[in-house]
């Protein structure tokens, strides 16, 4: 496991981009919502306040109409993407 790791910063620094946690958001957000990328930002927090265990997401416009959308997790962020679209998520069977 250990090389892949190394083999993936290798490819990462060789190309020259380092790709952010919150990358295939965006990427998610350019496939979606072409002409509204700029719309959102993605922020990763750590939540001290709240320990239960759980991930959390905080969706809030900012004064210039951007959609900030703060989560403990990648998957935090994902879920608070959805709700700020106002998407219907049917669970899978």
């Amino acid at each position: 496991m250990r090389w892949w790791s190394g083999l993936l910063v290798g490819l990462i620094s060789a190309s020259g981009v380092i790709a952010t946690p919150t990358d295939a958001l965006y990427d998610l957000v350019k496939r979606r919502l072409p002409n509204h990328v700029g719309d959102f930002r993605f922020s990763l927090v750590h939540n001290s306040t709240v320990s239960d265990g759980y991930d959390h997401f905080k969706v809030q416009t900012t004064s210039n109409g951007t959609v900030l959308v703060q989560g403990t997790t990648i998957s935090a962020l994902s879920s608070g993407y959805v709700h700020a679209r106002g998407e219907k998520v049917e669970p899978e069977n």
